[in-house]
């Protein structure tokens, strides 16, 4: 912006100045008319009558004539021996038909014109040139507004064009044209706001996108315990038994807990979308030793989770996030493991990792991308991946995005599966 504000008042200035250079170069031009016509009035019929005069005399009878007509003249006359130096010559027009050429000599006290007699020559003045007329000085009004509009144009048509390819953007973008991209051009204010532009409709075409992937899986993964439900519902009308009917509950009550389920990671998958972040300072050893407390209690006796690392340990986080996206680590990592979960903590070039490890099979190099995709999980009993309500993790890097983080996969010391993550601290 301070460019534009700089090129701008560059601009203004260079446009005044050019417009003063062509007065200047202007004004001469008038400037001679005037003094052509300022010559013509005053040497008119009254020099023609004092220069005839003069013709008839010597050059000291002559001086003595105007000496004695001072007083009756209104512009002061004098006979020189000879024309002085630095003068201008000046043709006038024709003075009762004898074109007279004039000679003429600006000094502080005005303009002194020069007309040759016979014997030397005729000075006349000093004469104050009268100002200039009021349509002149309109003129050059006009030619200076003139030359500020030129340049002024000059630099307003390119910041024009890209203000039309802006709104033809913003009017693309709010007919649905979410690919809609304008040019970025130089390195300047509109520049900057191009490239803001180009990066808005990007993520609002990928936010589009996310959506429409997230409601065909939500479709998918409601369909199938939706279906089992369905199924389970008609053989409980059909069951003739008490047990056969106490296992149907049975599976109905499992559809139904899949279901909530899926209901809570699809609500935590649009909070962690949330355009709104309320970050601040927090220590995260409270918040790290209450989740191990309830993971503990929710996992396996056999099954050990344990709290490594620093104790003060601060990072600039919005804590119900970072929250869930630690417990949803953590539970993943007890789903896998054989014996240990670790949880630890530390801050590295001004970053703060946390990391949580777990011993069990861990997870094969070429699937270590795939498991942050939205319904996609990994089976610890199996090579492949399978579709269900695989939001966890999905979640977890939809959180670390939006903190400028980073979560990555890798093996733990321990033997499996090692999750670490990266949170600011400012």
């Amino acid at each position: 912006m301070k460019r534009l504000y700089f090129k701008t008042s560059l601009g203004i200035l260079l446009s005044i100045a050019a417009s003063f250079v062509l007065l200047f170069l202007f004004l001469p031009k008038r400037g001679g008319h005037r003094v052509t016509e300022l010559a013509e009035r005053v040497l008119g019929k009254g020099g023609f009558l004092i220069r005839q005069e003069l013709e008839k005399r010597s050059f000291s009878e002559g001086q003595d004539w105007l000496k004695k007509r001072e007083g009756f003249l209104l512009t002061p006359f004098k006979l020189l021996p000879s024309l002085p130096k630095h003068t201008k010559a000046l043709q006038t027009a024709p003075l009762r038909g004898v074109v007279s050429l004039v000679s003429h000599k600006k000094r502080k006290d005005g303009l002194y014109f020069y007309l040759p007699v016979s014997h030397g020559v005729l000075q006349v003045g000093p004469v104050v040139p009268p100002r200039p007329p009021g349509r002149d000085l309109l003129l050059h009004v006009l030619l200076l507004c003139l030359t500020v509009l030129i340049f002024s144009a000059i630099l307003i048509a390119p910041i024009a064009k890209r203000i039309r390819s802006l709104e033809k953007g913003t009017k693309a973008l709010s007919e649905g044209h979410w690919d809609v991209k304008v040019e970025e051009g130089r390195h300047d204010a509109f520049g900057l706001l191009a490239r803001s532009f180009n990066t808005m409709t990007q993520q609002i075409q990928k936010l589009f996108e996310d959506r429409e992937e997230l409601l065909q899986a939500v479709s998918h993964e409601l369909g199938t315990p939706l279906s089992r439900m369905r199924f389970s519902l008609a053989l409980l009308q059909s069951a003739r038994s008490l047990e056969a009917q106490q296992r149907h509950m049975d599976a109905l009550d499992v559809d139904l807990n899949e279901l909530e389920e899926l209901s809570v990671e699809l609500v935590n998958w649009l909070e962690a979308d949330s355009p709104s972040l309320q970050a601040e300072d927090l220590s995260l050893h409270p918040i790290l030793e209450q989740l191990v407390e309830q993971v503990s209690e929710d996992v396996p006796n056999e099954i050990h989770v344990t709290l490594q690392g620093q104790a003060h340990l601060v990072a600039h986080v919005e804590g119900r996030q970072f929250q869930r996206a630690i417990e949803n680590l953590l539970r993943n990592a007890a789903r896998h493991a054989e014996s240990l979960v670790v949880l630890e903590a530390y801050e590295k070039d001004g970053h703060a990792y946390i990391e949580v490890r777990d011993d069990g099979d861990g997870i094969p190099v070429e699937r270590r991308e795939e498991i942050f995709a939205p319904f996609v999980s990994y089976a610890k009993d199996s090579e492949d991946l399978r579709g269900g309500t695989g939001l966890g993790l999905a979640i977890v890097q939809r959180i670390l995005r939006r903190h400028r983080g980073v979560v990555s996969c890798g093996v733990s010391q321990e033997g499996g599966a090692l999750f670490q993550t990266q949170w600011p601290i400012k």
